[in-house]
């Protein structure tokens, strides 16, 4: 399950942490930044199913001591084979950042 998400320049985030719940909804304005949150945790399951096909964890993920411990992988998009001219904040300078925790990695039922 995701704990919570960092996103740093990413779309209209320039550093911010999503904390996730077993339950959460998003809720905001136009324009608050609910589809980026989406997409930034479509990012991230792309990228735990492709490491899970692959059967290891990418060296651009960040494994803490304190991960290690308490079973937690923090992916990051960086040093991945992704382009990222158009996912950055505000149109800003590259390059953007999604990590997110994971409390724990499943790999079946």
């Amino acid at each position: 399950m995701i704990e919570k998400m960092r996103l740093q320049n990413f779309r209209g985030f320039e550093d911010h942490i999503v904390p996730f719940l077993p339950t959460t909804i998003l809720v905001g304005r136009n324009n608050a930044g609910k589809s980026t949150v989406v997409e930034a945790l479509r990012l991230i399951s792309l990228a735990v199913a492709n490491a899970l096909n692959r059967g290891h964890v990418p060296r651009a993920w960040t494994i803490s001591r304190r991960a290690r411990t308490a079973k937690t992988v923090a992916p990051t998009l960086q040093n991945l084979e992704i382009n990222t001219d158009s996912v950055f904040h505000r149109y800003g300078e590259p390059p953007a950042s999604i990590t997110g925790y994971l409390t724990e990695l499943r790999t079946g039922s």
